[in-house]
């Protein structure tokens, strides 16, 4: 997934997120789901990455400051995943319709 700045990420299925820095090169790997990543997007901002997973967390993740957080759980898998024009909400699609 790319984001802003030059910068772009991409899962594992151990569920961390490795973090590239075009500009400088860098990689930076910040775990954070208990299982495999199923789908990510940046924030339109391109401030914080979100991603659902197999453990039905939705997590945002900062890249700048190697982080991530849950903010969100679901009673089953997360499907899908859409971030607000305005960056401030994420819309989530669980398997079982919710």
């Amino acid at each position: 997934a790319a984001g802003g700045g030059g910068s772009f990420a991409c899962a594992d299925k151990q569920g961390q997120i490795q973090f590239f820095d075009s500009p400088k090169g860098a990689a930076k790997a910040v775990p954070g789901h208990e299982g495999e990543i199923w789908q990510m997007v940046w924030s339109p901002d391109g401030r914080l990455l979100f991603s659902t997973g197999s453990d039905g967390m939705v997590r945002a993740w900062d890249h700048a400051a190697g982080t991530s957080k849950v903010i969100h759980k679901t009673q089953d898998a997360a499907l899908g995943l859409a971030a607000s024009p305005d960056s401030t909400r994420v819309a989530i699609g669980a398997a079982q319709g919710s």
